[in-house]
């Protein structure tokens, strides 16, 4: 149906309904299933009036613009997409066919009949031509497509050229694979031969439900055997990689293999049996300490009855990737400390040197000095053995820090954290608590790495500082008295003591940074009264 600007024209059935207008042509398509073939027809504005159409389709094979815009007195050519998903052959009513309708302003319609025929599917690529090395396993990875908005499961068939029963040739994979909606998925048939020659077959992936399928040809050249694989195992320090291979035995009785490698890091079982016509995988472990590059190491699996089977492993240890970063939080004339936690896997003691990226950095320290950590061997180097290191953040501004610690041992590998701290403004501390005429200290330190001048004032004349102000050098610490001259004993006096100090460069941008303690005179009926008056008081005396 077309719109132009009016509204939706209604079509029904019954008495004084509108005729279906007639059929103007017939439109033919045939294509290979999930392939596409178009055919086109032309439409004539003889009006004044530019024309918007909108053509209908009544079966989903099909597909044309939403929009057609067609100027006054021109015409133009509207393409239709027949796109099957489903073969004629699979069809229980035979051939796709629809209608395409297209109501035009001036009262008269286009009615098309569609006709489609869905051939079956292509090979899904070229044959796979493959050539490789007798006692070499070959894994053919083929992409597996699901071209409807629903899950399909496939059906794998395998068929071979040669004889199946013959047990040194192996062809495997999994008998089902499921796709999601609109995806594609990898399959992987595995190829193994003892001997050389041809071997040709089809792969087929079949949804029983629609009986559509896909399939690939694959022809493989086998040559005379050699080298059996290279094997990657690629990680980074302290991350374990494993890798199987696998040996076949096509004979109707056991076989043990036994094994030489050249590279103690590389850990093999030392012997392996592998029952009667049946495979194993053969697990390689490579768990290195250190981050560095290694020369290939040469393994060689052998058999009495089948041989040796050589391969080259390549080893690769990256830099281990960096602890969970740190984030410390404390306000500025605080500080916090927090553990650095780390397992190490080293089959000897090891000693770690403690370094920071900034060493002139101040605001993070060791918190027990410089001195190395020793640890003993980790006497189960699968699950390792945890190492503390305890930090401290003392920051001398308010903002953000950021550091970066390494702990490097020469034989157990380096550890990295991150560490974020954030000071934030100095926090209000109170109350302090003062007798009627007596006196208190407040500690107080420099956290500025250079000397600052303190000034001491307080709100309430009742509350007299010691001294107005003292210059103090970085990080020295000094306790300011604050004495209570109670006006009236009976009655709390509150204020507040205010310590202020200025950097050079906050003095210059005319910032202070300031320390508020809250003060609190006690009255005479908060102290309490010694047990040895009370008891006097009681007895008369």
């Amino acid at each position: 149906m077309c719109i132009r600007d009016s509204p939706l024209p209604l079509f029904v059935t019954g008495t004084n309904s509108v005729e279906r207008p007639p059929l103007t042509d017939i439109l033919s398509f045939a294509c290979r299933v999930r392939e596409t073939a178009t055919q086109k027809f032309t439409i004539k504005n003889d009006s004044q009036d530019q024309w918007t159409l909108k053509p209908i389709i009544s079966n989903t094979a099909w597909s044309a613009p939403e929009t057609v815009i067609i100027r006054p007195r021109d015409q133009t050519e509207c393409i239709v997409t027949y796109a099957p998903t489903v073969s004629t052959q699979n069809r229980a009513d035979g051939n796709d066919s629809g209608t395409l309708f297209v109501a035009l302003p001036s009262g008269n319609a286009l009615l098309y009949r569609l006709d489609g025929i869905a051939e079956p599917p292509a090979v899904s690529a070229p044959p796979l031509e493959r050539e490789f090395h007798a006692k070499t396993t070959h894994v053919e990875k083929l992409v597996v497509n699901n071209w409807l908005s629903v899950p399909q499961k496939f059906a794998v068939t395998q068929s071979w050229g040669h004889d199946i029963k013959d047990p040194s040739i192996i062809a495997k994979g999994v008998t089902t694979i499921d796709v999601p909606a609109n995806s594609t998925r990898e399959y992987r048939l595995t190829f193994f031969s003892f001997k050389e020659g041809r071997y040709t077959g089809s792969i087929t992936f079949v949804n029983e439900s629609s009986k559509e399928y896909q399939f690939y040809n694959v022809a493989y050249n086998v040559k005379p055997p050699k080298e059996m694989a290279v094997v990657e195992m690629k990680t980074k320090a302290r991350q374990r990689v494993t890798k199987t291979v696998v040996v076949q035995n096509p004979l109707s009785k056991a076989v043990t293999l036994t094994n030489r490698i050249d590279n103690p890091e590389v850990v093999v079982p030392p012997t392996i049996v592998i029952p009667a016509k049946s495979d194993v995988e053969v697990p390689l472990e490579f768990f290195p300490l250190l981050a560095k590059e290694y020369p290939p190491a040469k393994l060689v699996l052998s058999s009495t009855e089948l041989g040796d089977f050589p391969f080259t492993v390549n080893l690769s240890s990256a830099t281990a990737l960096p602890e969970k970063p740190i984030r410390l939080s404390c306000a500025l004339g605080q500080l916090v400390s927090t553990s650095l936690r780390f397992t190490h896997f080293s089959k000897t003691p090891a000693e770690f040197a403690f370094k920071m990226s900034d060493p002139k950095q101040a605001a993070f320290t060791k918190t027990s000095g410089s001195a190395p950590i020793k640890v003993n061997a980790s006497t189960d180097v699968k699950i390792g053995q945890e190492v503390v290191v305890d930090v401290t953040f003392e920051p001398p501004r308010v903002g953000e820090f950021r550091e970066t610690v390494e702990l490097v041992s020469l034989v157990a590998g380096t550890y990295v954290f991150s560490l974020l701290g954030v000071c934030t403004e100095p926090q209000r501390q109170g109350p302090i608590e003062v007798r009627p005429n007596q006196s208190t200290q407040v500690v107080f330190k420099n956290v500025f790495n250079e000397n600052v001048n303190f000034t001491f004032t307080t709100d309430d004349p009742q509350f007299v500082v010691g001294k107005p102000s003292e210059m103090l050098a970085p990080k020295k610490t000094i306790s300011v008295t604050v004495t209570y001259k109670c006006d009236n004993p009976q009655a709390v006096a509150r204020g507040k003591l205010t310590i202020s100090g200025s950097t050079a460069a906050d003095a210059s941008a005319g910032s202070t940074t300031n320390w508020t303690y809250y003060l609190r005179g006690m009255k005479e009926s908060e102290i309490a009264t010694p047990p040895a008056a009370n008891a006097a008081k009681k007895s008369g005396k």
